[in-house]
């Protein structure tokens, strides 16, 4: 009878055990489960506060982006305690954090250390767009404003693009005015006269009356007006004390002001900004 309760009592040692080491301690919003296009936020404040406020944070999305050291090219570096990604694509994916300690004094960060690993698990809803369909932005996190750009397929017009944004549940909608700019249809999206709540952005590629394909992408504005400190769509930092600093178009051509704008808004992310 005692061994039928001290081997009861081993699985039942291991099986909490295993689920202790499986809980990802990686911060999802809005959750696990979400839609094509829809905006994702990542974070690793629990190691962050538990390891070292030093570490460097990187980012496998499992769907073929990457947030890091050393990709696309050796000497890329790019690395957040927060993320933010959109998967186009429906599916399973293993989103792998790595943080590591760095020698920040190479010309090239070199890594010294893995000190946690870990991953969740993000099952995406939805429809992939047409191959060649793309919509190209910044964050919606801290804009005032900012330009889209809507990629189209050869045999397409980027005139062909329409878009709008409408708040879920209703109590605001708004088309947006395309022009094309360099073979691609802009948008300008205002999102300091947003009213606060979610919202969906949708891109429709149309041929006459037929809606050939379709881009919708989620996004949360918890406040009212413009953010304290954000970004305009000329790429100036703007805050309610001033109005512009300066432009941030060489943010993204150095990584030093780049980390500077990481650390600033905590918020990095793998989309190309324009």
């Amino acid at each position: 009878m005692k061994t039928h309760f001290y081997i009861i009592l081993a699985i039942w040692v291991i099986l909490t055990t295993n689920k202790a080491f499986a809980q990802s301690h990686i911060t999802v919003l809005p959750g696990t489960t979400v839609e094509v296009g829809e905006e994702v936020y990542f974070d690793a404040v629990y190691y962050s506060n538990r390891i070292s406020d030093t570490l460097q944070f990187e980012w496998d999305f499992g769907d073929g982006y990457f947030l890091g050291a050393g990709k696309p090219a050796l000497y890329t570096f790019e690395t957040g305690l927060c993320a933010i990604h959109y998967f186009m694509r429906p599916g399973i994916f293993k989103v792998k954090m790595t943080a590591s300690s760095f020698d920040m004094s190479t010309e090239i960060p070199a890594r010294k250390n893995i000190l946690a690993v870990d991953s969740v698990l993000i099952t995406v809803t939805g429809e992939t767009p047409l191959a060649g369909f793309e919509l190209w932005h910044a964050p919606f996190h801290a804009r005032t404003a900012q330009y889209l750009y809507a990629i189209v397929p050869d045999g397409y017009s980027p005139s062909q693009v329409v878009a709008r944004v409408e708040r879920v549940g209703g109590g605001y909608s708004q088309e947006l005015t395309g022009t094309t700019v360099n073979n691609k249809q802009r948008f300008l999206l205002n999102t300091a006269s947003l009213p606060s709540g979610d919202y969906v952005l949708t891109a429709e590629l149309i041929n006459g009356e037929t809606v050939v394909s379709r881009i919708r992408e989620k996004f949360s504005k918890p406040y009212e007006g413009a953010p304290t400190v954000g970004i305009n769509e000329k790429q100036c930092l703007c805050s309610e004390w001033f109005d512009s600093i300066f432009p941030t178009s060489t943010l993204y051509a150095g990584w030093g002001l780049y980390s500077f704008m990481a650390t600033l808004f905590q918020c990095p992310s793998y989309r190309r900004l324009l």
